[in-house]
Formats: C-alpha cells, structure tokens, sequence
C-alpha cells in the first residue's frame, strides 16, 4: 500500500461517507442526488440547506452555495421502520425532494434496492430546518405511492413536487421501466387523491434499459420545463448520467424538446453531460432567488472518485428562445485537514512540541488505498516525537463482502508516513472500525473503537471497545471472552 506525501488526511467538503470501491454502499455516499431549498434567515441573508441519499437523509448547509457543512440527517433510523417493512433490501433513503409550501417543508423520499421495481416513496415534513429551534421535528406522514414487479409498469422512486400556480399538487416520480410519471395530489395530505390517475410524461421506449429518472419540473415564461437524467448513474468514472430537458404550455404535456420531438418518445435536448474532468452529472433540481437560478447536481470528480458523487451547483440561464443553459461550476470540491488530524496538540499529545502549524503543510495527507481497500475515520495523537493516526482499514473481497478492521501509521514530519498495519482480526462478525478520540490516562493512552457483536439470539449490536497500546500500536481485540481487564467493552 503506497501512501502519498502530502500533507494531512482528508476530509471531503461535501457529507456522506467516502467509500473505497464502488458497492452498494458507494450509492449512499457522497452528495448525490441534492435537493436544496433557500432560507431566508434572521440577518436577512439567505441560507441554503440541501439534502442527498444516504442512511437516513443528511442534511447540510451553506451561506455562499460554496461552503457545505453537514448539520445532520432528517432520520434516525437509516431507513424508516415502515418502509423498511415493505422493502426489506434497503439500505438507505434515495433521491430526497425538499420544498417549502403553506408553512411547512415538505420532503419526499424513496426507499428500494438497486435495480428492483419495489420501491416505496413517502413524505415527512417539518416546521424548520434550524436543528437548533425548538420547532424542529420531522413528522413521518408515511407512504405515498409504492410499485410492485408485476403489477404496475413504473419505479416508484425519484419524487419531484410541483405546485402549480393556481395551487394545485402534483408529483413527478418514476425510473427506467414505463419512465417518469405525474400524479395529482391532495394537498391537505400530500399523498394522491383517491383513484387519482397516473399519467406518463416521459420514456424511452426504444433505448434497451429505458433509462429516464430524477424528474425535476420549473415554470419559465409561459413554459413547464421537465428536466431528466438519462443513462447510467452510479458507474464512477465511466458513468454516462447527463440532464436532459423539454418543455409543455401544460404541466400534464405533451413535453418536447427543441427539436420537437416528444419526450415520451425518447426526445430531450441535452442540458449538461460529463466532462473530462467531470463524469455522470445528473439527478438535478434547481435553486432560484432573486439573485439568479442555478442547476444543484451531484457528478464524479476524476480526480476524487474515492468521494462518489459529489454536488455541484452551476448558474442557469437561458437562450433568447427560452431553453436553459448552464455554466461552470461556481466552486470545485475542497480537501480539508481532518479535524482528528487538528486535535495533535498538548489536548491529548504529551507535549507542548505536538501543537503543529498546520498552515506550513500546502495540500492534504492521502493514505492511499486501491480498487478493493480503503481508509477512513482518522484519529491523531502526538508521542514522544512522533505523530500516530488510527483509521479504518475498509476491504472487500473477491466473494464482495466488506470487512472493516482499525489500522494505525506514525509518522515524525506529517509528510512521510508508514504502510498502515491493521491491529484488529479481519473478522466480519465484529467489524471492528471507527476510532474515535484517544484520551490520556495517567503515563498511558486509551483508543475508543467501534465493533459489532451479536449477545445470544439476538439482532448484531454496534458497540465501543477501549483498549491500551502495547509498544503504542495498541493490543489486538481478539475475542470479547478474553478481555483480561485491558479491553473495555460497553455499549
């Protein structure tokens, strides 16, 4: 394993954990497909919160569109109980569509697995996005449409909200199979009329895999615009995602694009499509104020696949017959020292000399992995002249099971680090992972990990482990029977 000389580890500006390898967990990572709504704040300046798949829905939130912090996810739970009863493979929450409507913000959210057609979408809404407000709750109003192989001919994923001028609720949804449909909503509930009719408004009806999704519809001067992303969204460097977009005198359709052909069969004018630099860009909605409009996207960087896919916000505006064009993107993904790398001062070090000037060290520290390994969550201690991280060693084997054992490297100048060494067994059953902080016990150090276990018959449990160094490489965990007082488990 080769490690870069560079500077410290990183940490991706944008929320989602970073994966290693493209696997079913690299579709929850990332900022992927961002909804974003603005905020018009106490000072009067506009804050902007977006939200991306992922376990439970992370939320972040910016004062430039530029700066992203992640301030949290919407559920507890990686997948609401409900839909996690009617589609039992999720993982994890899709293609979250936030807006805000008679007093609430309203989000839809799909659950399912790749490539199945069972697949739920629900809504939950909330008084604020200020976590802090005491107003802040999301309240679960459950399902609102689901799909069923065999007995409809959509995906009931990627939900889109439209209200349209004179007030009424509809919403786009669908993916791949039939393509995208629109149905009329009641909204007092935010879920369908009774018998409400399912009505398509896009496909591709002669591509092999019919693939349309992630509907996102706008007015502009007399027009309903209906973006779309085609192709393949989650393949990293060789994803062919692109936008796509038409345009009706009516929110039902007929939608064509600027050719005239109709986007039910397989029309669109091509909005944005991949880069040498940027791959996969897709899966849009639109930001407007009165400032401007911009197109909020996720893509693949090239040159970070290591992060999945990642926003990116361009400026939007539109050509003298009113199709919309867009421009480069108004910021480039940042690599940030890691704040476990900050902590490497006398807080937890045993000296005065572990406070480093991190601003001398001109671009970030990559402990480089490979196509089946990775690293993450890093924690940093200073000791007797040298620099120690501890970090998850994430692999995947060829029969495509991923194990998670905690590794450590030293290193005396930030620049030059040694092959990481795991110290935990490779043992999935355990997955031990995630240091935390390291804390100063007397003349000795203790390391907070992260394992599983599973007590009896009952269902695997997360919980911490604390162990002390030996020769400060810290004791192998190997068994929770043989603790002999130098491991610590609670939790």
């Amino acid at each position: 394993m080769s490690i870069a000389t560079l500077a410290a580890l990183p940490l991706i500006l944008l929320p989602g954990q970073l994966s290693p390898f493209p696997s079913t967990d690299g579709i929850l990572a990332g900022g992927a497909d961002p909804s974003v709504v603005a905020v018009q704040e106490a000072d009067g300046r506009y804050g902007y919160y977006v939200v991306s798949t992922g376990r439970g829905i992370s939320i972040s939130y910016s004062r430039d569109l530029k700066d992203w912090r992640r301030i949290g996810r919407v559920f507890t739970e990686d997948v609401p109980r409900w839909a996690q009863d009617d589609v039992p493979k999720a993982n994890g929450i899709w293609a979250p569509d936030l807006s805000f409507h008679k007093g609430l913000y309203y989000l839809y959210y799909s659950v399912s697995s790749f490539g199945s057609q069972r697949s739920v979408i629900g809504l939950t809404v909330n008084k604020t996005l200020d976590p802090t407000s005491p107003d802040y709750r999301w309240l679960d109003r459950g399902k609102v449409i689901e799909s069923w192989p065999g007995k409809c001919d959509f995906n009931a994923i990627d939900p889109a909200l439209f209200v349209d001028r004179d007030g009424t609720w509809y919403l786009f949804f669908g993916s791949f199979w039939s393509g995208i449909k629109l149905v009329q909503l009641d909204a007092a509930t935010g879920k369908p009329h009774e018998n409400a009719a399912i009505m398509p408004v896009a496909a591709r009806p002669r591509h092999p895999t019919h693939a349309v999704e992630a509907a996102y519809a706008i007015f502009h001067e007399g027009y309903y615009y209906l973006f779309v992303s085609w192709d393949r969204c989650c393949d990293g460097a060789d994803s062919d995602y692109r936008v796509m977009v038409g345009r009706s005198r009516k929110i039902t359709g007929p939608y064509v694009d600027a050719d005239g052909r109709a986007l039910l069969d397989g029309g669109g004018t091509r909005v944005l499509a991949g880069s040498e630099r940027w791959r996969g860009p897709g899966h849009n909605s639109v930001l407007t104020t009165e400032k401007g409009q911009w197109l909020v996207h996720h893509t693949y960087d090239v040159q970070n696949l290591r992060a999945q896919r990642v926003l990116q916000i361009r400026p939007l505006s539109w050509t003298a017959d009113g199709w919309p064009k867009v421009g480069e993107p108004i910021f480039e993904p940042k690599l940030r020292p890691s704040r476990s790398v900050l902590k490497t001062d006398a807080t937890a070090g045993d000296s005065p000399a572990a406070t480093v000037d991190l601003g001398r060290l001109t671009s970030p520290v990559v402990i480089q992995g490979n196509d089946v390994t990775g690293y993450r969550d890093p924690a940093a201690v200073y000791h007797e002249g040298t620099f120690y991280v501890y970090m998850t060693l994430t692999t995947i084997d060829p029969d495509g099971l991923i194990y998670a054992q905690t590794a450590w490297s030293k290193s005396r100048d930030l620049l030059h680090w040694t092959d990481p060494k795991p110290f935990t067994p490779k043992d999935r059953s355990k997955n031990y992972s995630s240091p935390g902080n390291i804390i100063r016990d007397g003349e000795d150090f203790v390391l907070c990990l992260q394992a599983k276990v599973v007590v009896g018959n009952g269902p695997p449990r997360r919980i911490s482990v604390l162990c002390r160094p030996g020769d400060f490489r810290f004791q192998s965990v190997s068994d929770f029977s043989h603790l002999n007082g130098q491991v610590k488990v609670f939790g």
